[in-house]
């Protein structure tokens, strides 16, 4: 009897097509074989509405689904209908990724992106989404579950965490075949008044890993850009110093 099922460790998450969650292995997405062949559909339907667009933009609005589905089709994870492409996400998190497209085989890593646990130069495909937004103190944070999330201890402050971020594109470096492409979010943003350039410095730090930059991607979400509060939380007077920044970006390596 085979048993190599049982030795995986069974992991809690949301279908990657539909909203139920369900315990399984980490390589299954799928809660149930309707919801893989909707994905199938899902790809082949992508595939005939960006070609009938005609030129990628660089700029793209939605969901990160809208964005993953059109990059997609320029081929840097895989083939554009996503027969035979493999993936790994390594920060699936709700898998809002894989709303819009999907590759047949999308691998699952789960747990902290600075150990992905797999051989050097093995992924044609790496997708890296980490926290790139600091959450200041825990106790008055508005981002959900970021301390969980990925396995990630408490982290304060936009030092912290561009240091987790290196240390997870140096991870994702190693394991990134060569010729593949990893893909890359991130995002400039203020902190106590001083301007965190996070696009400049992965683009940096990925060329000392050996990766060279192959496009970009602004990426505008639904709900981006709204109407900021005129004080701060005591009351004060809120003063602008910088723009506000209302996309973030995709960057693509390669190897």
């Amino acid at each position: 009897m085979d048993t190599s099922s049982a030795r995986q460790p069974q992991t809690r998450r949301r279908c990657a097509v539909c909203p139920v969650v369900f315990n399984g292995r980490a390589d299954k997405i799928y809660c149930s074989p309707a919801c893989k062949e909707k994905a199938r559909r899902m790809r082949l339907e992508a595939t005939k509405t960006v070609a009938s667009r005609g030129a990628v933009p660089s700029v793209i609005r939605g969901s990160n689904g809208v964005l993953i589905a059109t990059v997609a089709q320029l081929g840097y994870l895989g083939r554009p209908d996503g027969v035979g492409a493999m993936v790994m996400d390594v920060t699936y998190g709700r898998g809002f990724w894989w709303t819009r497209w999907m590759p047949e085989f999308l691998v699952v890593h789960v747990g902290d992106f600075r150990d992905l646990a797999k051989n050097s130069d093995c992924c044609p495909a790496i997708c890296f989404d980490p926290p790139y937004i600091s959450t200041g103190r825990r106790e008055t944070s508005s981002i959900d579950r970021f301390y969980e999330a990925y396995g990630l201890a408490e982290v304060k402050g936009w030092r912290a965490v561009r240091q987790v971020i290196d240390e997870g594109l140096a991870e994702c470096a190693r394991v990134l075949a060569p010729r593949g492409h990893l893909l890359v979010k991130c995002m400039d943003y203020v902190e106590s008044g001083h301007k965190v350039w996070n696009t400049f410095h992965v683009a940096a730090e990925a060329e000392s890993l050996g990766l060279q930059l192959k496009d970009r991607f602004h990426h505008i979400a639904t709900g981006k850009g709204g109407p900021q509060p005129l004080t701060n939380l005591d009351g004060s007077p809120r003063e602008w110093q910088h723009a506000k920044e209302v996309s973030s970006m995709l960057l693509v390596f390669t190897k």
